[in-house]
């Protein structure tokens, strides 16, 4: 059992990475953060760089509950999340949502919204 910690570079970054980790801590289970960098983009907004990353790395080891980070390259955000939770056996996902437009829903899909319809697991979902 595990918490799998979605994590984007954004304003919701760190109140879901606190609410990860304080969770985990509860349920007595390590966290995995993983952040997805999509292969056309690596680099894009909420893709963490390796300065972030790093800072990331340092953050999760001084929270005090065993924690791993990983950055993935997939084009399919929510099915890696997915992916992770289902080989990791997660025992919860923690994802950030944030407000969008109605043309932001209609053209845009959500990588939060994908998950949460999608999770075998519970999900919960962290708002900035």
């Amino acid at each position: 059992m595990t918490v799998v910690i979605a994590l984007a570079t954004d304003a919701a970054a760190d109140p879901v990475l606190e609410t990860g980790l304080r969770y985990a801590g509860l349920l007595g289970v390590p966290a995995h953060v993983v952040n997805v960098a999509t292969a056309d983009k690596p680099l894009q907004e909420r893709t963490a760089t390796p300065d972030e990353l790093a800072d990331l790395q340092a953050r999760v080891a001084a929270a005090g509950v065993p924690a791993t980070v990983e950055q993935v390259c997939d084009p399919d955000a929510a099915g890696t999340v997915l992916a992770r939770a289902a080989e990791l056996d997660a025992s919860l996902i923690v994802i950030g949502v944030r407000k969008r437009s109605p043309v932001g829903k209609l053209l845009l899909g959500s990588v939060s919204q994908s998950v949460i319809l999608e999770s075998e697991v519970p999900v919960l979902a962290v708002k900035p």
